[in-house]
């Protein structure tokens, strides 16, 4: 369908076959196999086929209108990495089908086998259309039209694993055009924070490359537990590229007197957040102003895609750290403080986690941050933060399947 560097024009765009299939999708029917789908379906009714490809026609939002057309059922499927076929590099799934054109059927979802590179069998895979269901990006997106003091910006690329690397919390735009750079402000704070441990718990891998993150069920309102530790995970991971030469700092998680500080921070705001979320008292200092809600009210209206109404969220009474979150910040707390007496006169009292980990790493010819530091006590420190990180990631993941923000 095209060649290494581009597709060529008019190959699949500018056919009779396509002109053919409006039906099927204005982005479905630009695909060659998609067409060659479509074509024998059409004139070749009754039909069984096998067919190797992408997941596009089974998961893809670009699909949806195919998958009305295509009735089909899908008797078996079985996967496999996709760097298994010469000159593909890609770490996605591709999937061995059988159509059976004779039962008509639209494709929902289906238990597909799994088979590794070297044709080893795996647990299998659940595989969903997603068709009729509401996206993670839908849930916060009421929130992004606010007029309230933004803190930073929560990347958002797609809804799914295969755009992990470009989510991410920054303090500026790096592109002021690109509708990619959603504001934190007051109605989505905690959100933002559980949006990146959803999308981060684990790693994008071939197999859940296509994996959609979901607009979740209620029950994560009232569970207090479960947004404290998503803001601890995403306090410390490195998707959290907030750093203090773009602005004010906001998310210091901690003290002055904690870390060692001889200046005050430019900004207290993460450090008395979590301790007023932890007693339940949930509150945005403005300086010598009265001391205003961050969340204005304890009840939660769920999302009515005929309004612009915003979901509040509930937060009465406290709670304490989870063990597995207590781990993560007491680790950071020693981070923290050991930049404090390694930089000497020249710390950077406002240092987000992202800057004490340039400092220490350091960055290539490219400006890009070294996996590595010379130091061995902060390898150490942060070899250990990192670990009780996965064991936090690991307790965020059962809730993450529990109310739905994945299947």
């Amino acid at each position: 369908a095209g060649s290494r560097v581009g597709g060529k024009a008019g190959v699949s765009n500018e056919t009779k076959v396509h002109s053919s299939l409006e039906k099927f999708g204005k982005y479905a029917k630009r695909e060659l196999f998609a067409q060659f789908l479509a074509r024998i379906y059409l004139n070749f009714s009754g039909c069984v086929i096998g067919e190797f490809s992408k997941l596009k026609i089974l998961q893809s939002s670009y699909f949806a209108e195919y998958r009305n057309e295509f009735l089909a059922k899908l008797e078996k499927v079985f996967l496999v990495p996709a760097d298994t076929f010469d000159n593909v590099k890609g770490q996605f799934p591709i999937g061995f089908k059988v159509w059976n054109t004779s039962k008509k059927e639209k494709f929902s979802n289906i238990v597909a086998d799994v088979f590794d590179s070297n044709a080893n069998r795996k647990k299998k895979k659940n595989i969903f259309s997603y068709d009729d269901c509401k996206f993670l990006n839908d849930w916060l997106r009421p929130t992004w039209d606010s007029s309230s003091e933004t803190f930073g910006y929560l990347t958002c690329n797609g809804n799914d694993y295969s755009n992990q690397k470009y989510v991410a919390i920054v303090l500026k735009k790096s592109n002021e055009t690109s509708t990619y750079f959603k504001p934190i402000n007051k109605e989505n704070f905690v959100m933002s924070f559980i949006y990146l441990a959803c999308r981060h718990f684990a790693n994008a891998n071939w197999l859940n490359d296509r994996d959609q993150f979901l607009y979740p069920k209620d029950n994560w309102i009232n569970d207090k537990e479960f947004q404290l530790d998503c803001l601890i995970f995403s306090s410390f991971h490195n998707q959290n590229a907030v750093t203090s030469e773009d602005g004010i700092n906001y998310f210091i998680p901690f003290t002055e007197d904690e870390v060692g500080s001889k200046k005050a921070f430019a900004s207290d705001f993460m450090a008395k957040f979590l301790r007023d979320f932890k007693v339940g008292k949930i509150v945005v200092s403005a300086g010598d102003e009265e001391q205003t809600d961050l969340f204005a009210d304890t009840c939660h209206a769920e999302l009515d895609s005929a309004s612009a109404q915003i979901p509040k969220q509930v937060h009465n009474g406290g709670v304490a750290f989870s063990p597995e979150a207590s781990a993560v910040y007491s680790a950071g707390l020693e981070l923290w403080r050991y930049y404090f007496a390694a930089a000497g006169d020249g710390v950077n009292e406002n240092a987000s986690f992202y800057d004490i980990r340039k400092y220490f790493q350091g960055t290539d010819e490219k400006g890009r941050m070294n996996n590595k530091s010379g130091d061995e006590q902060y390898n150490a420190l942060i070899d250990d933060l990192r670990a009780k990180q996965k064991k936090l990631a690991s307790k965020i993941a059962e809730k993450v399947y529990d109310y739905g923000f994945l299947r």
